[in-house]
């Protein structure tokens, strides 16, 4: 069963240490959520990193259209000064050119972490 809906706080949606956005590189000595510490995380998580590269279920932005259009309504929360901020964008716009029901709300001013 597909849930109601989905509410995603600064979701990590792109599992691949070889992919840089704007707000990984603003953020890369983050003292919370350091570029080191992603690639910590990721290698923990992955034993082959080359499957955050192609598989949709560990990187969810890589999914396909018929895959998002089946998402149900979606909320996604993220800092301003979030690392992980641009992916959230972009699975907006994805998801929103899919004519899905989705919203972003961005904190400003705020790193990854801020709901602890």
């Amino acid at each position: 069963r597909v849930p109601d809906g989905l509410f995603l706080v600064y979701p990590a949606l792109r599992m691949d240490s070889k992919w840089y956005t704007p707000s990984l590189l603003y953020a890369f000595d983050d003292a919370l959520l350091a570029y080191s510490y992603m690639k910590l995380f990721l290698e923990a998580y992955l034993h082959d990193e080359s499957w955050g590269r192609r598989d949709p279920l560990i990187s969810p932005i890589l999914a396909d259209d018929y895959l998002l259009k089946q998402f149900p309504p979606c909320t996604i929360a993220v800092g301003s000064r979030d690392p992980l901020r641009d992916d959230c964008w972009r699975l907006l716009d994805r998801l929103r050119n899919l004519k899905r029901d989705v919203e972003l709300m961005e904190f400003i001013g705020l790193a990854h972490g801020f709901v602890l």
